[in-house]
């Protein structure tokens, strides 16, 4: 989950590990899968009152996801990377970034 300000987008990540493969980062993206990711509305109200409460404005929140769907937190990354998230699903991640560094600017 990327979250900027109060805007949400979330990716789902799969991908089928090798034994000897204890993390899918240790993968070339053609072996993962990449899509759109829909939380429930408790999860995402969870996002951004964890991003508020830790005085962020920006998070980059990981997950792991079981087969009945329970989502685990794993973290919360003040700085994680999310531009081959934009690219591969065209999040506007940029432009929220923009909109919400343009309020912050004095007028």
């Amino acid at each position: 989950m990327t979250v900027v300000g109060e805007r949400l987008f979330a990716a789902r990540i799969d991908a089928e590990l090798p034994l000897d493969v204890p993390d899918w980062r240790f993968l070339p993206v053609s072996k993962l899968v990449h899509s759109a990711h829909t939380l429930p509305d408790e999860l995402n109200a969870a996002c951004i009152a964890l991003v508020k409460k830790l005085d962020l404005r920006f998070g980059a929140i990981d997950f792991a996801v079981d087969d009945r769907d329970v989502h685990y937190f794993l973290e919360i990354n003040p700085n994680g990377q999310w531009a081959w998230l934009e690219e591969l699903l065209h999040f506007p991640i940029s432009k929220a970034l923009v909109d919400l560094l343009s309020k912050a600017l004095p007028e």
